[in-house]
């Protein structure tokens, strides 16, 4: 009777233990799905960065070629020189533009990378939870068993 008492008691505390195991894989799952919810808004982010330096880069071609033409003409006519100023400045201004874009396409680049990680330690993580809560489940089955053969 004390050891049925003791199998009892075992037997619940699987069953808490069990219970824990599934709250726990319930948050990594979350975890897992918010995290993966990031990747997705940062892959966007990266991508329309990465369209605005093409079209960064298109716009700094076309105004590098009106310079050049700029320059051809700057002796023929002086109303062209104040153009060309302008011209340079767009320029300055659009590889300003370019550098900071650069700049925050390697700071997401270091962020997703820093977010993989995080998966891949969540995966682990779930992992190893679920690991211990098949051995949890298979204890569990094993003293139920004893239990009714104890009966």
């Amino acid at each position: 009777l004390e050891e049925q008492s003791k199998l009892e008691d075992q037997l619940q505390d699987l069953r808490s233990e069990k219970n824990i195991a599934l709250n726990k894989n319930e948050e990594l799952v979350e975890k897992i799905a918010a995290l993966s919810n990031n990747l997705s808004i940062l892959a966007e982010d990266k991508k329309d960065l990465e369209e605005k330096l093409e079209r960064s880069a298109a716009m700094l071609s076309k105004y590098k070629n009106a310079e050049n033409e700029l320059n051809l003409l700057r002796q023929e006519n002086n109303a062209l020189k104040l153009e060309q100023t302008k011209t340079q400045g767009v320029l300055a201004r659009l590889n300003q533009e370019r550098d900071l874009n650069e700049k925050k396409h390697g700071q997401r680049t270091a962020l997703v990378g820093m977010l993989e990680e995080q998966v891949a330690d969540l995966n682990d993580s779930l992992s190893e939870t679920k690991a211990k809560l098949e051995a949890a489940t298979y204890d569990m089955s094993q003293k139920e068993l004893e239990f009714e053969t104890l009966k």
